[in-house]
Parts: C-alpha cells; sequence; structure tokens
C-alpha cells in the first residue's frame, strides 16, 4: 500500500496532536509498514543518572515508532489505533547520543496489530519490542 500522505505532512501531523515530541524525535523512514525515527538523546529531559538514555524516553520512542509503522502500513485508518499491550527489553546500557528506533508491523488484523522493534545507540542495539495496538472497528 503506497503512502497516503508524505513523512513531512505525518511529521506536521504528529508535532500538532504531540506537541512534547517536537524538536525531541524525528521521523526518518515511514513506508507500508515499517517506520524508523530518532530520539534526541542529548535532552537533559531524557538522560538519567549513571549518564544513560532513560527508559522512559526510550519506551516512548517505542510507542511512537510503532504507532507510526501502523499509520505507515493503515494510513489515515490507524490514527486511532491504541496500545493495548506492550513489552520491552532492556539489552543494553544505552549511551548518551541519537538513539534511533526500527519498528514493523509483524501481523496486522482487524482488531489487533502487532508490531516488533528494535532501538540503537550507534550501530548497538539497546532494546527491543512488542506492541499490540487495538484496532478502530470499521465502520
Amino acid at each position: 500500500m503506497a503512502l497516503e500522505y508524505s513523512i513531512e505532512q505525518v511529521r506536521e501531523f504528529f508535532y500538532e496532536h504531540f506537541p512534547l515530541i517536537k524538536g525531541v524525535m524525528d521521523i526518518v523512514e515511514l513506508g507500508d509498514g515499517f517506520a524508523t525515527i530518532t530520539l534526541d538523546g542529548t535532552n537533559p529531559n531524557f538522560i538519567r543518572p549513571g549518564n544513560t538514555v532513560s527508559g522512559p524516553a526510550m519506551f516512548t520512542l517505542a510507542d511512537v515508532g510503532s504507532y507510526l509503522a501502523i499509520i505507515g502500513k493503515t494510513g489515515e485508518a490507524g490514527l486511532m489505533a491504541v496500545t493495548s499491550n506492550c513489552a520491552m527489553d532492556f539489552i543494553r546500557k544505552p549511551e548518551v547520543g541519537l538513539v534511533t528506533g526500527k519498528f514493523e508491523v509483524l501481523k496486522f488484523g482487524r482488531t489487533l496489530t502487532v508490531t516488533d522493534g528494535r532501538i540503537y545507540t550507534g550501530d548497538v542495539l539497546v532494546a527491543r519490542t512488542n506492541f499490540t495496538y487495538a484496532m478502530p472497528k470499521a465502520k
């Protein structure tokens, strides 16, 4: 399925509706069931003691990235998808710096959609995610 909107249009929508991510997250790639986004892991709001990127910041990246992968698959129909389950494995300590998340839709269903994600600092895998979203009922 071709994207209904350009990355710039999706970016503008996100910054309008989720203003907390403006200036700290960016959409790098968006396509049919996948998304790559980045987080500014040098932002002092995301650094925890031990000079590492906080878990809540990485979780936010994962939720936004998974949601974007669904929008890449469904277009406007995915806007009303809501997180119904999530799991995150923290594998290594993330270094302060640019954090990149790569997310894909594993199963697209009428009622539930499952995504998988990988989060990196540089080339180092620091976390793995699995999200399930409840999909809106078809009209």
